[in-house]
């Protein structure tokens, strides 16, 4: 019987009795290598020294930190990072947030709070249509004259200001994003005197109202609406440590030697021998940047793995102890 057939022929309490076995071992290695961290840790503190980098038997240690750092900088970059003038917008519309974290951060915070990210996203869905209105609606005024935004991103009143080639205010305006011509018609209840750029969905349905500019950017709605739901899903980051794990769980069930519990169960050490590094490489990636993960991932699986060395040689240390004195204790015993 083949690997595989092997496999499918599992009972279901034979696999169930398998994931038990591997689920088992990962916390039993996990515990171990947070064990074995801590008294490297300790040991390095009292200036013990390890071993060198070139030692053979350190191969595998360095060949799962490289692995762990490769995963965990994977999780923070995002697939699909948002455009520079995404980025502008969000600047512009949130200039103290955006001073803190980058979009893309903002976004994948946001993700488990959906009306906060709704928001997000108008704010800069706003802006959007106030920076491309001023871009395309300068194209209709005389030569030297342009359109600026309003210096603060909630000025009351108006979005757009109408600048001459000296420099001089002659007219502002207006610019709402909405879906709804419902505020449209209320900014015009307070504030006749400034005209609104709108959508073309917009424009289509208020007409020739007086509450509208005479000139409209030929902006869609839905377009924006598209482009906001691309956004928030193209920024976020790969899921990757969890497909890592999955990866080593499918590398020891492929490629692994035994029954399925056997191959579990070295997926469970596997992956529990690099919990320290994994977490202490997630911590600095999420407080530091991107590049620092690499020589803390590392450096915690280094300390583990010499924690490890000590750990083991300690236990063969005791056996050897104890083996010598049962048998001095014994052959008293069988005189007995």
């Amino acid at each position: 019987m083949n690997d595989s057939q092997q496999l499918n022929g599992a009972s279901s309490w034979e696999i169930a009795g398998a994931i038990f076995r591997g689920v088992g071992n990962y916390s039993w290695h996990a515990a171990q290598s947070t064990f074995d961290f801590g008294l490297g840790v300790f040991n390095a503190a009292r200036g013990k020294t390890g071993s060198e980098f070139s030692d053979l038997e350190n191969s595998r240690d360095l060949r799962e930190a490289s692995i762990v750092s490769g995963v965990v900088i994977l999780s923070e970059i995002p697939l699909n990072p948002a455009s520079a003038e995404a980025k502008e917008a969000f600047a512009m519309a949130y200039p103290g947030l955006a001073s803190e974290e980058s979009l893309e951060e903002t976004i994948h915070r946001l993700e488990d709070h959906p009306q906060s990210l709704e928001g997000l996203l108008s704010g800069i869905k706003g802006k959007l249509m106030e920076m491309r209105s001023a871009e395309l609606l300068t194209e209709t005024l005389p030569a030297g004259s342009s359109i600026r935004l309003a210096e603060s991103p909630t000025q009351p009143g108006h979005d757009l200001e109408y600048i001459t080639a000296g420099g001089e205010v002659f007219g502002v305006a207006q610019v709402k994003a909405t879906q709804s011509t419902a505020a449209i018609l209320d900014h015009y209840q307070l504030h006749p005197q400034i005209p609104v750029i709108t959508t073309r969905e917009n424009a289509a349905a208020l007409g020739d109202h007086p509450a509208l500019a005479s000139h409209q950017p030929d902006l869609s709605h839905a377009d924006l609406d598209r482009e906001m739901d691309l956004l928030a899903e193209a920024s976020g980051p790969l899921d990757a440590i969890p497909l890592g794990a999955a990866a080593v769980v499918i590398w020891n069930l492929g490629m692994g030697d035994g029954d399925l519990g056997d191959r579990l169960s070295a997926a469970g050490e596997t992956l529990g021998r690099n919990t320290p590094a994994t977490l202490a490489a997630g911590l600095a990636a999420s407080v530091a940047p991107w590049w620092l993960v690499i020589p803390v991932a590392f450096g915690a699986r280094w300390i583990t793995g010499e924690g490890e060395k000590d750990r083991v040689a300690a236990w063969n240390a005791f056996k050897h102890r104890w083996s010598g004195l049962d048998a001095v204790i014994r052959p008293a015993t069988d005189r007995s």
